[in-house]
């Protein structure tokens, strides 16, 4: 839109004469004001409409209340959408405009009460049509869902409609997922939007069917016959024709459509390079964010834990204090290990408890070394990467091009776009029909081809068929779309009785949330047999002979090779290293102040509380113990007195100490050793 312009485009969804008032605009003549105030007004006059939109450039959200930014009565989540042009400029005047007593009356709100039983709001965007680099203001009925509101519990038809009493319409069906699917041969059945919106539609007249016609949408010959369904519409031989219908400029011409029910796009899928791009690309990508975090988180939390037990250690146990903790590289290095031996080393060696903390130090360690190995294997693996992303990478991908056929609606769109590059590429792409693009897809995933279609049948495809998830990505879709608008609608005779009627029902399912809520499940592949889908009986049977042409849908084995390593991979080996090592460490610490509690009420220095509590450390008696270790004060020679025990008679043999308290005299004097040298 041009800057100097001033555009208001209102939608009306009204039921029952949707085309009446499509949009308003105004030009430099006309204050934006006075045309919002008089289509409302005109609104409010006709009767209830269910929803509106005002589109301009710059997208803005207002309310009519500066200080809450809210308006009395109504949800926050249930928004009333004016985007103003120049919104800087008009701000204050839009704000003040006396139209919003007459928005609750026009707008199907949901009020902000119990007793209210309206239809959800959903937010469109107009999108303008473009021709020839002008604009076409009559074709601007394209609505793109932004909210995902939907009320299953809402009556969307609250009025009776027109009693067709059994009358029999002919349908013809174009074969395009996720807006009409078949199944298989075996278990014949008809699922999809499109389908579940005329089956919405014959249950509210109360009319029978019959399916004259299994084919394609058809095009144009010389400029006068056409083919396929639109061709058969024509002539007579079928009512209406559903499927998801491209609606053109074209058959505009010689077709009345019903309301655009749905707006798609035409993107591509790219096969994916398992080449590792560079190994500080690999190293960083294959990771997701909560792992590296949880990972540093891991290593900062074991690093200060070791400077604590340093710390405990240096202060408790001066003579026992071991310097290895004090090195922040030994910290760095061997924070599972020293943090998992280091608290067993001052348990007994002979106890109840020896065979549980061993255990929990083993499977620790054991946990420690699974993570880190499951993270070295996933840096050490492949990356997916897309050899094309944007339209401008599908050419220098040299890769051969497969287009969906649509039956001429795709050359009519390419030829409205003012792109060269989009022009080189349906140049170079072969047109496959139905048959052909099944095989043109597994030729993606073998990475031989790119292929151009509907973004709704790829993420239908790659969902239901492929299987595509976190784990077992088969293509990549592309991010940027080839052709933005493809609107869709059901296509009929021009003054047929009955597109009134259907006009009336799609509407209300579209401004329901209906539509978009199917759509979500199929492009999803969130959806089985449901109960909309309809048994084809077997006198129809002669029509899905095609279906055979068709390959079995069958989703492969989830495959290893592409995995990304989430935190949901490891979380249970994440919590229970976690938990061994804080219930090692809190054991090491109970055991270090309860043994300084013990030295301090019998004031010694050496013996372990856990050592006297399992009768290890002999009996202490007018603390005569701590004569026996003593040693010779020259640091040039170290004598070590062998112990002996004093008695009163001097006659009485010398009795050399238990076995056991002469190993911890042994011990003793080494560490007063080692002691004097540091």
């Amino acid at each position: 839109m041009e800057s100097h312009e001033r555009m208001f485009i209102i939608v009306n969804i009204s039921p029952g004469k949707l085309q009446d008032l499509t949009l308003a605009y105004g030009t430099n003549a006309s204050e934006p004001e006075d045309i919002i105030h008089s289509v409302l007004h005109h609104l409010y006059r006709r009767g209830k409409c269910y929803i509106f939109y005002v589109w301009l450039t710059d997208p803005r959200i207002l309310y009519p209340d500066k200080n809450t930014h809210h308006h009395p009565g109504w949800r926050k989540s249930d928004h009333v959408i004016l985007l103003v042009h120049h919104i800087t400029k008009r701000y204050r005047t839009m704000i003040n405009l006396r139209i919003w007593n007459q928005i609750p009356n026009i707008v199907g709100l949901k009020r902000n009460k119990p007793e209210f039983t309206g239809l959800a709001v959903n937010i469109f965007t107009v999108i303008p049509y473009y021709r020839n680099g002008r604009r076409k203001s009559q074709e601007m009925d394209v609505w793109l869902v932004k909210e995902k509101l939907f009320l299953k519990n809402n009556n969307l038809f609250p009025e009776k409609f027109k009693n067709l009493h059994k009358a029999s319409l002919s349908l013809g069906l174009l074969w395009k997922e996720p807006f009409l699917i078949w199944g298989n041969k075996k278990d014949s059945w008809l699922d999809g939007c499109d389908w579940r919106l005329f089956v919405m539609c014959k249950d509210k007249l109360n009319f029978t069917f019959s399916v004259t016609n299994l084919g394609f949408t058809g095009n144009r010959i010389d400029g006068e016959t056409w083919t396929g369904m639109l061709g058969l519409l024509a002539n007579g031989s079928i009512d209406v024709g559903f499927g998801g219908v491209s609606v053109t400029a074209e058959r505009r011409q010689h077709f009345d459509f019903c309301r655009t029910y749905y707006t798609d796009s035409y993107n591509f899928i790219a096969p994916l390079n398992s080449k590792v791009s560079s190994a500080l690309h690999t190293f960083f990508r294959p990771l997701s964010n909560e792992v590296w975090i949880c990972t540093f988180l891991t290593v900062i939390v074991g690093i200060l834990t070791m400077k604590v037990v340093a710390f405990v250690q240096q202060w408790s146990m001066k003579n026992e204090y071991d310097s290895h903790f004090n090195s922040l590289t030994n910290n760095c290095g061997l924070v599972i290990t020293v943090l998992c031996q280091k608290p067993y080393r001052y348990l007994p060696k002979t106890s109840s408890l020896q065979s549980v903390f061993l255990g929990i130090t083993i499977m620790t360690f054991l946990l420690g070394m699974a993570f880190s190995s499951c993270l070295i294997s996933v840096l050490l693996g492949f990356k997916p990467l897309p050899i094309a992303d944007a339209v401008e990478d599908i050419l220098p991908a040299n890769l051969p091009i497969s287009i969906k056929n649509y039956d001429g609606h795709l050359n009519e769109y390419m030829n409205l776009s003012g792109s060269p590059l989009i022009r080189e590429i349906f140049r170079k792409g072969q047109l496959v029909d139905y048959y052909q693009s099944s095989e043109a897809m597994d030729k993606v995933v073998q990475g031989k081809m790119i292929y151009i279609d509907s973004k709704s049948k790829l993420q239908f495809s790659g969902k239901y068929r492929y299987a595509a998830g976190p784990v077992g990505i088969k293509f990549h879709l592309s991010s940027e779309s080839i052709l933005e608008f493809d609107n869709l609608g059901w296509p009929a005779n021009r003054n047929w009785p009955l597109m009134t009627k259907f006009d009336d029902i799609i509407s209300r399912a579209v401004e329901g949330g209906l539509v978009q809520y199917w759509m979500r499940q199929f492009r999803g592949g969130r959806f089985g047999q449901s109960p909309e889908a309809w048994k084809i009986p077997q006198s129809m049977f002669n029509l899905t002979d095609k279906v055979d042409a068709v390959p079995e849908i069958i989703v492969p084995e989830i495959g290893k090779k592409f995995v990304k390593l989430g935190i949901e991979h490891m979380q249970g080996v994440y919590f229970l290293y976690l938990a061994g090592v804080g219930m090692a460490t809190f054991v090491f610490i109970l055991e270090c102040s309860a043994e300084m509690t013990y030295r301090k009420a019998h004031k010694l220095k050496h013996y372990s509380l856990l050592l006297k509590a399992f009768g290890r450390a002999p009996s202490i008696q007018n603390n005569r113990i701590k004569s026996m270790y003593t040693s010779t004060k020259t640091q040039s020679k170290k004598v070590t007195v062998e112990p002996k025990i004093r008695t009163k008679n001097k006659g009485q043999k010398i009795k050399k100490l238990p076995d056991l308290v002469w190993n911890d005299f042994k011990r003793t004097q080494f560490l007063m050793k080692m002691k004097k040298l540091t």
